[in-house]
C-alpha cells in the first residue's frame, strides 16, 4: 500500500442518523460550486446494512467536489468528500481511511466517535 503524505489540511467529519440526508444536502448546496476549500469531508451516516447506499450519488448532485464511497486504505485528499459504506465502521490512520468490522454497540454513528477519539486534541467543536 502506498505511503500517505503527512496531512496538511483540515479533515471535517460530519455525522448523522438515518434522517440526516436533508442536512447533508443543505450543507453541500451551501458551498459555492468550483470552490476549493482545501478541506476533506468525511460523512458518517447510520446506514442500513441490508441496502446499497445511494448517498454518494445524492451528495454528488449538490457539489462539484469528487464524492467517493470509502474503500479500505484510501488516501484522503483535500477538496474531496468521503462517505462510509453500509455495514462498516471506519478509522483514520496514517493519512488513510481504514474500514473496520461494524461495531456491535448501540451508537448511531460509531465511526464518528472513533474518528473524534483519535484526534480529540486536533478537532473543533
Amino acid at each position: 500500500m502506498p505511503q500517505a503524505p503527512p496531512i496538511r489540511f483540515p479533515i471535517v467529519g460530519i455525522g448523522a442518523s438515518a434522517g440526516g440526508l436533508a442536512a447533508f444536502e443543505a450543507f453541500f448546496s451551501g458551498i459555492p460550486l468550483n470552490t476549493e476549500s482545501g478541506m476533506a469531508f468525511v460523512l458518517v451516516q447510520h446506514l442500513s446494512p441490508d441496502h446499497k447506499s445511494l448517498l454518494t450519488e445524492i451528495i454528488q448532485r449538490h457539489t462539484s467536489m469528487p464524492v467517493f464511497e470509502v474503500e479500505d486504505g484510501v488516501i484522503v485528499q483535500p477538496n474531496s468528500i468521503y462517505i462510509i459504506p453500509p455495514n462498516c465502521d471506519m478509522a483514520f490512520q496514517s493519512g488513510t481511511l481504514q474500514l473496520l468490522e461494524m461495531s456491535k454497540t448501540l451508537l448511531s454513528v460509531p465511526s464518528l466517535f472513533i474518528l473524534a477519539e483519535q484526534y480529540a486534541d486536533k478537532r473543533a467543536a
